[in-house]
């Protein structure tokens, strides 16, 4: 408490200065953790705050206004709780400070404005601060705020605050009156038609009139009108209470007068959601003193809501965003509705939202295909099918609009596509897979080719790539969508079978931009991960007859490409090509092999500029390593290791190194390598995982290690952690039975070929390793995985015969280390170099400098680092580890890596920052690091 102490007097000083915006808030964040009931020392941190408070009131006009606003925030907090409101109270300091800021309410900073609103906020969680809010009228003050505020902050902060106020009260006498102050401010007088009129085109106003700052105003009191019925709607379904405003305001009637008469397409757009809200709330029934819910009702009134829309031609804009809050909405509540009663006299709510928002798509695909289709046609009567007569001549009305519309029909249906991907999450599967249909006959759109006689009458791919290049965009991210969420095949949808030849004509059309051709090749993963079913494994050996067998050279041309992106989408292709040909079509084989392909891969991986390009060209490798002719054709040569490993060491990009070692882990796993290069390869993934300075590279190094030991593992016979009570013997070249004394020789033989290989002496290493705390807890869980296993055989496994175990180093002595020493720091005369030669050394280099450009100098060559490995003995190891609390070491790194930022902590930082910045001004620097 001394420290909090120290730096809230800091707080209150004139002059105060953080060390950035951020403190402030970590700072109040603490405190509030720090606050709760289950901390022992919470009534010592509120009485510490009680006291500083009634000190920062008194000086509350030196104060800066970061401060300001964070002590708005802490007297939020405490009054929270009814006690905390109470002493407030109590000691005058909230009166106090609700007159300081009623003085200058209007004037104040948009930062002060957000600290009252969370202290009105937090007032309104009990009974108390609640009655304290309606005697002092305050809600008044947020009604302005979220209707006139010029901070987007401060006005959603009041929206939410009120809709919370209403939801509490929950009753006509608390929300009449905050209703009436909200419509009270549009002053202009509304002669109001009534709700489901059509007067077209009679006008009884025009937002045209207004000026900005009153369009503002509407705009504001409609949004938060919107706001107020959610959360109400959100509450018990609560529909008796907006019915009542709605009928004591007339607020439904407001919004279809402002769609039927507005000009403002804003305004318009807020007093439809409003209305789809209304309506929602209308499409009920009193019987016997319980509310029914009929669907009946309210497809009605969306029907006229949406005639109105669309005589108006309130189109794309409006009547998307309207169908977007429709869905929204009805997939929240519909369970509330009765279902039942429909003999097809009216269209399903959920038909009727779909068949509108689809039109335009429907009548952009019409359009496109002059020509006679019967998929086409037949795709055109299934959508019919679902909507009743009423419904079809709506959909025929608003088929009508688009010829006098003076928007394209292709710009609509772009909007359309991109409504379609925000309420994917609310379709159903069956009215999914028509959309997706739907998206398929667009993007037959640009790649068709039309006969001769065809092109006389229409235009063709090319000028509707160049021409309608967005629409092109979201189609194919329809297409992603909609593919990964709804797992759409070719049982749900013929058309599918068609996708990946589409896909194929667009990334070889060069007429095609190369953002989009990288869409079309993630879509092209998507295609061979989700339609290439397992039993083609055994019936398909061979890619003729298909378009995929064009595949490997379109793929080999955009891997040429001059664009990053495309390189790297036809990566990931390849990729998935690569897993898929492992075993499940090895046809895939052969189109890796025809084109040159690894050897294009391993290419990139060398002098490719785009560092995210080289990281996915690795990943590739990773897949390919594991098909055996193209390992023996290509990836097994000598030059594509020492390529991986020189990335390892000298590559700058940490996810390229990252995916290096992946790699390596990847051949070491399924090849057998020789023995040279399996010590290179230890140097290498030795060095990485103590040295390399990024934390994700360490764990990709750890990762590799706890592969190999995994293998050595295997290779004595243990399978899943244990052993099989017979196993062959290689050494006797017979089955024998496991005994203790035989899993007691296995372990010492694996725990000691681990030793030689360096992975104990890294995992001791890095399990003390402070600066990289996710490094320390992936080396913790690796040895306490390594630990279990040792330990199941705690009854069988004699720690003697590791100290009698003799290290053996196949005659090369020399290479390692072994150390018995517990800090392992190795310090020789070589490595003593003085200061002086420190300095002559920098000296030199820059008098070399001196020379440049007028000495060709040469590039130096890269030399790898020496290596020694050290090798500590697996007695000593297992002697150390069972010394160390694994399960808490686990936990402790969890509580540091969640706590880097604790009170404390951040205390310290404030305090350190204050007496340096005091210091600078007296032209001294208490953290100077030299």
């Amino acid at each position: 408490m001394i420290k909090l102490k120290s730096v809230l007097s800091e707080l209150i000083l004139p002059d105060f200065k953080a060390s950035d915006e951020t403190v402030l808030e970590k700072l109040y964040d603490q405190l509030c953790l720090s606050s709760e009931e289950d901390n022992p020392d919470q009534q010592q941190l509120r009485n510490t705050l009680f006291s500083w408070l009634l000190l920062a009131v008194n000086q509350w006009s030196f104060l800066t206004d970061d401060v300001k606003r964070f002590i708005l925030r802490i007297i939020g907090h405490i009054v929270k709780h009814p006690d905390g409101f109470s002493f407030l109270i109590d000691k005058d300091i909230l009166p106090t400070i609700y007159c300081l800021l009623k003085e200058k309410l209007e004037f104040l900073p948009s930062g002060i404005i957000l600290g009252y609103v969370d202290i009105i906020c937090n007032l309104i969680n009990h009974n108390e601060g609640r009655q304290w809010v309606m005697s002092k009228e305050l809600w008044k003050d947020i009604i302005k705020f979220s209707i006139v505020s010029e901070s987007l902050y401060v006005k959603r902060r009041s929206q939410q605050m009120l809709s919370k106020y209403i939801v509490m009260q929950n009753c006509n006498v608390a929300t009449f009156p905050i209703i009436t102050g909200l419509l009270n401010f549009n002053k202009k007088e509304i002669n109001m038609m009534n709700a489901h009129d059509m007067q077209n085109p009679i006008r009884f106003k025009s937002t045209s009139n207004y000026n900005n700052e009153d369009k503002k105003i509407i705009l504001s009191i409609y949004n938060l009108l919107t706001e107020l019925f959610s959360a109400l709607l959100e509450t018990n379904y609560n529909t008796n209470l907006i019915n009542e405003l709605c009928e004591q305001h007339h607020i439904q009637d407001l919004a279809w007068t402002e769609i039927h008469n507005g000009d403002n397409e804003d305004i318009i757009l807020a007093a439809s959601k409003l209305l789809c809200l209304c309506n929602i709330s209308a499409a009920t029934l009193s019987e016997n003193g319980e509310n029914k819910y009929y669907e009946e009702n309210f497809a009605f009134f969306v029907a006229k809501h949406f005639k109105l829309l669309i005589v108006r031609h309130l189109f794309p804009k409006v009547i998307l965003e309207t169908c977007v809050q429709y869905t929204f909405l009805w997939h929240r509540y519909n369970s509330k509705f009765d279902r039942e009663k429909n003999a097809g006299e009216f269209t399903r709510v959920e038909n009727l939202i779909f068949l509108v928002q689809a039109m335009p798509m429907f009548k952009c695909m019409r359009d496109s295909h002059r020509e006679r289709s019967e998929m086409a046609e037949l795709f055109i009567d299934k959508l019919f099918a679902l909507a009743c007569p009423s419904t079809v001549r709506l959909c025929y009305f608003y088929r009508d609009q688009f010829y006098v519309s003076s928007t394209p029909i292709e710009t609509i249906t772009y909007h359309v596509i991109n409504s379609f991907i925000r309420v994917s999450s609310f379709c159903e599967k069956e009215q999914a897979v028509m959309i997706f249909q739907g998206f398929m006959y667009l993007l037959k759109y640009f790649v068709h080719i039309e006969t001769e006689d065809e092109c006389q009458n229409s235009y063709g791919p090319d000028y509707f790539i160049s021409s309608y290049p967005e629409l092109l965009s979201s189609v194919l991210s329809g297409l992603t969508c909609f593919l990964k969420k709804f797992k759409v095949s070719w049982r749900d949808s013929l058309e599918t079978v068609c996708l990946m030849s589409f896909i194929q004509l667009l990334i070889t059309n060069v007429n095609v931009p190369f953002l989009i051709c990288a869409e079309a090749l993630k879509l092209a993963k998507l295609v061979l991960l989700y339609f290439i079913p397992p039993n083609l494994a055994l019936l398909v050996d061979t890619l003729q007859g298909s378009s995929m067998r064009d595949l490997g050279y379109q793929l080999f041309k955009t891997l040429g490409s001059l664009h990053w992106e495309v390189r790297d989408s036809s990566l990931e292709v390849l990729q998935v090509i690569g897993c898929l040909a492992v075993d499940k079509f090895p046809a895939f084989q052969a189109l890796l092999l025809e084109h040159d392909l690894p050897n294009v891969i391993v290419s990139i991986v060398e002098v490719d500029c785009e560092s995210y390009v080289r990281a996915s060209a690795l990943s590739c490798l990773s897949e390919l390593v594991k098909i055996q002719t193209i390992w023996d054709s290509y990836l097994q040569k000598d030059h594509v290791l020492n390529t991986v490993l020189s990335i390892l060491y000298f590559e700058t990009e940490g996810i390229v190194r990252s995916r290096a070692a992946l790699l390596i882990k990847d051949i070491c796993k399924c090849r057998t390598l020789p023995d040279h290069s399996l010590e290179l390869i230890y140097d290498t993934l030795y060095y990485v995982a103590l040295n390399d300075l990024h934390w994700e590279v360490k764990i990709s190094a750890l990762d590799f290690w706890d592969s190999v030991r995994e293998q050595i593992f295997i290779s004595i016979g243990m399978v899943d952690g244990s052993f099989p009570d017979f196993i062959f013997s290689k050494e006797k070249k017979k089955i024998i039975q496991v005994t203790p004394d035989e899993i007691s020789s296995r372990l010492s033989k694996a725990l000691t070929q681990l030793s030689l290989n360096g992975y104990l002496q890294i995992l001791w290493e890095t399990l003390h390793d402070d600066c990289d705390i996710q490094v320390q807890r992936k080396s913790a869980f690796i040895l306490k995985n390594l630990m279990d296993i040792i330990n199941s055989f705690k009854d069988l496994y004699d720690l003697t015969v590791l100290d009698n175990a003799e290290l053996t180093f196949n005659g090369n002595e020399d290479a390692f280390i072994i150390d018995q020493v517990s800090n392992h720091e190795y310090i020789t005369s070589e490595n003593r170099i003085s200061h002086d030669e420190v300095i002559d050394e920098i000296v030199a280099e820059n008098d070399l400098g001196l020379l440049t450009g007028l000495v060709q100098l040469v590039e130096p060559i890269k030399n790898r680092p020496n290596v020694n490995r050290i090798a500590i003995s697996p007695s000593e190891f297992l002697s150390k580890i069972r010394t160390v609390d694994l399960n808490n070491l686990l936990e402790t790194s969890t509580n540091n890596y969640n706590n880097s930022c604790s009170l404390e902590s951040l205390l310290e930082d404030i305090l350190l920052h204050s007496k340096g910045y005091n210091d600078k001004r007296n032209d001294t620097n208490s953290i100077d690091c030299y």
